[in-house]
């Protein structure tokens, strides 16, 4: 009789079996460091590790426009080299009482030194506002509280 040389379907499944305990296992791990950084939460239900409370970027909004409808704003506070579409932006002090996603971040054009952010909707921002740009909202809605 010849016998086949190769793997054989019981050492199969037990490789399949042994995968399935990893995964469980990774499953297990990631879900329990979940449960606990969820554990650690204040009262407000906000995580507070790692918010920092000055913002990632701060500075004043120097022009407004469509005047009194607040879609877009420049500042020359703003960089040149990052974008930050997609962060969110408060302004205490201001009539904007919300965090905003930013929608467009616009880079300076030739002759210009001034960064420009833009809206989905109409803001209460006025020139002389300051802002603090959050990676994430829940950052931003924590700097309000």
């Amino acid at each position: 009789m010849n016998k086949k040389k190769g793997i054989s379907t019981i050492a199969i499944i037990m490789l399949i079996g042994v995968a399935m305990i990893a995964i469980g296992f990774t499953w297990f791990i990631i879900s329990s460091l979940v449960l606990r950084q969820q554990e650690q939460r204040n009262e407000n239900g906000i995580n507070r590790l790692n918010v920092n409370e000055t913002g990632i970027l701060n500075g004043t909004v120097e022009e407004v426009w469509p005047e009194r409808v607040g879609i877009y704003f420049a500042s020359s506070d703003l960089p040149t080299t990052k974008s930050y579409e997609g962060y969110y932006i408060n302004f205490p002090g201001s009539e904007e009482k919300d965090c905003l996603l930013i929608a467009r971040y616009m880079f300076p054009v030739s002759g210009f030194n001034k960064g420009n952010i833009g809206f989905n909707f109409e803001s209460s921002i006025k020139k002389g506002d300051k802002y603090l740009i959050w990676e994430t909202l829940e950052q931003c809605q924590h700097s309000t509280t």
